[in-house]
């Protein structure tokens, strides 16, 4: 498995993983009941496991438009206001750019 997966991200790996482990799971259940399933062992589950992804808080309405209106600049504030209202990230508002 650690051939399979070298060089690549850990959540590459936990894919594979999960792929094989329900690859094994199926011939098990539906080919031989006596298959032991190789990658079924406490190790390789912690092993190929993913991370925990932490989850951010998110701002409410309230508190997003007292940023906003508090903002100076005009610039600023439109930023503020796409990516607020418009679900845009900072990369998609930079490259607007006006039509003539």
């Amino acid at each position: 498995m650690n051939q399979l997966t070298e060089g690549r991200k850990p959540q590459t790996k936990c894919a594979r993983f999960t792929s094989l482990l329900a690859f094994f799971n199926f011939a098990k259940n539906n080919l031989d009941p006596d298959f032991i399933n190789p990658c079924d062992s406490p190790m390789l589950r912690k092993l190929f496991r993913t991370k925990v992804k932490t989850q951010f808080d998110i701002l409410e309405k309230e508190t997003v438009d007292e940023i906003i209106f508090r903002t100076n600049k005009m610039r600023d504030r439109l930023i503020l206001e796409l990516m607020a209202r418009g679900a845009m990230r900072i990369g998609e508002v930079l490259k607007i750019v006006p039509t003539i």
